[in-house]
């Protein structure tokens, strides 16, 4: 008797837990869908702004030269990263710093950063917004919350494949 009530002791909390952290991010979810959809809108009424059939919206400020990143190099890029509110925030999942630059691994990156660095070669840089379900998904990562659009200012140095 007492394992089945902490066996449905133990689904309760589970449960409400999982349900408060839905709860609790329903308004940013509701939030970022909106701003996506508006910002949708006014990017791409500028011709050099363009949306491909994953969501991700981009420019190619400088289209780049030799080597094109894959799914498996490693890249060193100087970027941006901001929330829809401007706030800024770094990606914890570099594999080193050097300067003001950044090593990365295409292969533990987000779907829409994969996607974005493909579209330029080294010396590349690309502008670009990516909606949640390319991004870090309903689950977020590290100081990044559930359903969050992310907006990329990324210069590409050097991808080595």
């Amino acid at each position: 008797m007492k394992k089945i009530f902490f066996i449905i002791a133990v689904f309760s909390v589970v449960f409400n837990a999982n349900s408060c952290k839905s709860d609790e991010y329903e308004e940013w979810k509701i939030m970022n869908e909106n701003w996506y959809s508006r910002q949708e809108a006014v990017y791409l009424n500028d011709s050099s702004y363009q949306k491909s059939s994953s969501g991700l919206i981009y420019k190619v400020l400088e289209p780049g030269y030799q080597r094109q990143p894959n799914d498996n190099s490693i890249v060193m890029v100087k970027y941006k990263a901001t929330f829809i509110d401007g706030t800024a925030f770094r990606i914890s999942g570099a594999v080193a710093i050097t300067g003001d630059s950044v090593w990365f691994s295409q292969n533990t990156s987000t779907t829409g950063w994969r996607e974005a660095l493909k579209l330029i070669k080294d010396g590349g840089h690309i502008r670009f917004f990516m909606p949640y379900q390319i991004g870090y998904g309903k689950d977020g990562y590290s100081t990044i919350p559930p359903y969050s659009t992310l907006f990329f200012d990324v210069k590409l140095y050097q991808s080595l494949n």
